[in-house]
């Protein structure tokens, strides 16, 4: 940004130096010597000896609302009327700040030569940098700045069949039929976010890229999971919703683990990486997320495309996001006025854990979860090396990628993107998902058991039998673990295999079994003899 001095109506135009022209430093003439000067007001006043010297009056609203124009300032309105300021500049949107403003106008002022002529009256650029710096906080602030220019172009947005990606070349056109690359000029009446081009030239190309190596690993080398894992991609970088549709993408390790043992490195960091660099990323600390805090959300802002969860904690409350991702979120920020995103323009939900959210029963919130479950393909290597990224494709992902391997990159997700738009989310049941809560809300030796006693249906174990030899294995005979723990466990081994689990008394003696057919009562562990032990379930 370059500023030059211009002066239209100079008293002494002759003694004026040579410049090129420069509209925000124009003088005007406000009549009965009364001008405007740049950001300045002035008038030229008559000493008693009759001399003429030049008056600042102070700064200039009109004037400095027209210098802000000029460079593409203005405030947009959300959809909730409240509105956010705005610099564009060939229809790309930055978002600013009254502060920001302000800093802009004294990087004008600091170009300035260190004198200047205005009306034939030489004046020294620190004067006006000091009369600006007395007065700029009745301008510059919210309030202050409300008569600016309302930018009202529509911003550029995905349609129901049509993904739009801008690069700094182009903008990339994906549709059910393929992939194309428009120019910035066949985009007509319509704007864009800054932080959504992506500052890298984008060329179409069928080589492979090393990223669809990464989801065949994390897939397990299965077809139909690297399909979904594909097609969930297209989901999360679509910034088109309907409410009956939209989800949260889970991801989670596939290895079956407890509650100590869960420590990732599968991949899914690399994975909301990826999205990131194609879609707009906010990022959240999972581990530091509680939906009791006014501002839990706050990273998240009007540009946002996607926000990420990472590593939530296992007592996460999903009902949290439901409303969230039916009707919009609402953001508040610290000094900051409130953010309300309409259901249409909200973000996509994407969350990493370690652990299996716990869920409440007879809440619809696995209705809104669409999950991806990671192999232990490069969390194995672990043991043996600290970098698998490294020795399996030779270099770190992203950091260390070449313009060309981006390139492939960003290919191979457009190409999830049309096989999102052919084919939607599938319905795939998790493969472990279940076990892996079982055994967070019980224990490895729990798991183990049931493993090797391999329970038939429809068949009545003697409880005490089965109860002692557990017991004995896990606890050993001296223990709190008592009944009423150990058919509570039962009841989630049950619900994680999908059957029901009942137990009763038959004269002096009590049977459990797994019904997998037919009206039956589930189990009440209150009809269990033993005082509550105390036992975690």
């Amino acid at each position: 940004m370059s500023a030059k001095l211009i002066d239209l109506n100079s008293v002494d135009a002759e003694n004026m130096p040579k410049v090129e022209p420069s509209l925000w430093l124009e003088v005007q003439d406000l009549k009965n010597s009364n001008y405007t000067f740049g950001f300045w007001n002035v008038v030229i006043r008559n000493s008693q000896n009759g001399q003429q010297y030049l008056e600042f009056k102070g700064i200039s609203k009109d004037r400095t609302f027209e210098i802000l124009k000029q460079f593409g300032f203005a405030k947009r309105y959300r959809d909730d009327n409240s509105y956010i300021l705005i610099q564009h500049k060939n229809n790309i949107l930055t978002p600013t700040t009254p502060a920001l403003m302000k800093d802009f106008c004294l990087e004008l002022i600091d170009e300035l030569p260190p004198e200047i002529d205005v009306c034939g009256f030489k004046i020294l650029k620190r004067k006006l940098r000091e009369i600006f710096l007395n007065e700029h906080r009745a301008l510059f602030n919210e309030d202050a700045l409300s008569p600016l220019n309302t930018h009202t172009l529509e911003l550029i947005s995905d349609i129901k069949d049509t993904f739009y990606f801008p690069f700094k070349n182009c903008v990339v056109e994906v549709s059910k039929t393929g992939k194309k690359c428009l120019t910035y000029s066949e985009l007509k009446d319509v704007c864009i976010w800054q932080s959504h081009i992506k500052e890298r030239n984008f060329e179409l190309t069928d080589e492979p890229a090393m990223y669809r190596d990464f989801i065949a690993n994390v897939a397990g080398q299965d077809s139909q999971r690297i399909e979904q894992f594909r097609i969930a991609i297209g989901y999360l970088l679509h910034r088109y919703l309907t409410p009956t549709s939209t989800k949260a993408i889970i991801l989670y390790d596939e290895q079956i683990t407890d509650s100590e043992s869960a420590n990732g490195g599968t991949g899914k960091g690399i994975f909301s990486s990826a999205v990131g660099e194609c879609r707009e990323l906010a990022v959240i600390n999972g581990k530091r997320f509680d939906t009791s805090q006014r501002f839990a959300l706050q990273k998240v802002n009007d540009s946002s495309q996607i926000v990420f969860l990472d590593d939530i904690l296992p007592d996460f409350d999903f009902e949290y996001f439901n409303s969230i991702l039916t009707d919009g979120w609402e953001i508040e920020q610290k000094n900051k006025t409130t953010i309300r995103i309409p259901f249409a323009k909200s973000p996509k939900l994407l969350i990493s854990a370690n652990q299996i959210i716990k869920q409440k029963k007879g809440t619809t919130a696995s209705r809104r979860q669409y999950i991806l479950e990671f192999s232990d393909y490069y969390s194995a290597m672990l043991a043996h090396t600290q970098k698998p990224i490294v020795d399996v494709h030779g270099v770190e992902f992203f950091r260390e990628w070449t313009d060309s391997e981006f390139n492939r990159f960003y290919n191979y997700m457009f190409e999830s993107c049309i096989l999102y738009l052919q084919k939607d989310l599938p319905i795939v049941e998790p493969k472990n998902v279940k076990h892996n809560l079982l055994l967070q809300q019980t224990c490895t030796d729990f798991w183990e058991w049931l493993e090797s006693t391999k329970f038939e249906f429809d068949r009545d174990y003697s409880t005490h039998e089965y109860f002692t030899d557990f017991k004995l294995l896990a606890f050993g005979e001296v223990s709190n673990f008592g009944t009423r723990t150990f058919h509570k466990w039962m009841q989630l081994y049950a619900e994680s295999i999908g059957v029901k689990y009942m137990h009763r008394r038959f004269n002096t003696n009590y049977y459990f079994r797994f019904v997998s057919k037919g009206e039956n009562t589930p189990i009440n562990a209150e009809n269990s003899t033993d005082e509550d032990d105390g036992m975690p379930f």
